[in-house]
């Protein structure tokens, strides 16, 4: 029991018949029955409640009704009993001491017993003052505990409302994640079939370039083969023109001016055939120059699809986070049900003591199981 307090029990007194209370105030009733009786007459003296009656220092009560009567003054006529001369005097004064020691211990015992009524009527004040200042401090707990109990309510509304939300905004990136993934596939899908296309036409392109320039080639090769024949045989006529024009002086200037021209003519033509064939080559590298452009954009493209691969990935990894943290949550609002739990065990068993109390400040000894 958290919120126990022990109580100390007062020893219980005879109480009057009929009284199943022992710790209800009961009214204290000392009866002073023979205080007034000197043995001369019958008379009962009357009823005096220790509520009523004063008390002196040290606590004791004293009757608040006059004291009774001296047996001197007790007169059977209203004359004292030494105006009787036919009673002996010793007789009358031994029955008045007598009857005076026996008032005496009677006035001492009502004395005696009036003193421990009022101890035990103190000491059940003590003990409902106790169990009052035990109700107290168990209603303040009782109260403190309901006020823990309505905070932790509030924290599990509040988590749950966060857990809702969280959920909602998990559907939402599930359906984000879905939706990307799916413009994703589409974008590299797209993207393969063009890069397929991209790539199908500059080969294409390429294959008839390399073969358009190939048959060019051949043919600039084959013109420059035989105009290094022709120059050569030019070259071989020049050198028998060179013979002849020993025996021909004026014909052989003639024929070597004629010679050297068709020589330069022919030089010219091999250096276009060569300035041919270099642009060729040019063009077959600037062919090569696009091929490699084209592989460049191909390489772009691949890092473009990797790029968003890896958003997807990313995207991928926040779901997969917040996965995490709805269940973290989740984890949070089991926990705190649990606590809840806990403080309204306590709560209950705190609301069980009080009832407890209550009943036994009403009477009921029977402690709640």
């Amino acid at each position: 029991m958290p919120f126990s307090t022990p109580v100390k029990r007062v020893q219980r007194v005879d109480a009057p018949a009929g009284d199943s209370n022992p710790y209800v105030l009961p009214a204290i009733v000392c009866g002073m029955n023979g205080v007034g009786n000197h043995g001369l007459e019958d008379e009962q003296a009357p009823t005096v409640s220790v509520l009523t009656m004063p008390t002196t220092r040290n606590g004791a009560s004293q009757p608040s009704s006059p004291p009774p009567s001296s047996p001197l003054n007790d007169t059977t006529n209203g004359l004292s009993p030494f105006a009787n001369p036919s009673k002996p005097t010793g007789k009358v004064i031994e029955r008045l001491t007598t009857t005076n020691e026996r008032l005496t211990r009677e006035l001492h015992a009502e004395k005696a017993k009036t003193q421990s009524q009022t101890e035990e009527l103190r000491a059940k004040l003590r003990v409902i003052e106790h169990l009052n200042a035990d109700k107290e401090t168990l209603q303040s707990q009782v109260d403190s505990h309901e006020r823990r109990k309505n905070d932790w309510k509030e924290i599990e509304r509040s988590l749950t409302s966060q857990l809702h939300a969280e959920q909602e905004r998990r559907k939402k990136a599930e359906g984000q994640v879905t939706g990307m993934g799916i413009q994703l596939d589409q974008v590299n899908s797209n993207a393969a079939k063009k890069l397929a296309e991209v790539k199908q036409e500059h080969l294409a392109e390429l294959a008839n370039s390399k073969k358009s320039l190939s048959v060019e080639l051949i043919q600039l090769k084959e013109e420059f083969t035989e105009t290094r024949k022709r120059a050569i045989k030019a070259e071989e006529h020049a050198a028998y023109l060179d013979a002849q024009s020993k025996a021909f002086t004026d014909g052989h200037r003639r024929i070597v001016k004629e010679q050297r021209n068709a020589i330069d003519e022919l030089r010219k033509y091999s250096d276009h055939a060569n300035y041919r064939v270099d642009e060729a080559t040019a063009h077959i590298k600037a062919l090569d120059v696009v091929a490699g452009q084209q592989s460049h954009e191909m390489e772009r493209m691949q890092r473009g699809v990797q790029d968003m691969q890896r958003v997807f990935n990313g995207y991928k990894e926040e779901f997969n986070k917040l996965k995490s943290e709805g269940s973290d949550l989740g984890e949070q609002v089991q926990k705190s049900a649990a606590v809840i739990e806990s403080f309204e065990k306590e709560a209950d068993e705190a609301f069980r003591l009080l009832k407890w109390a209550f009943k036994l400040n009403n009477g009921d000894l029977k402690k709640p199981e």
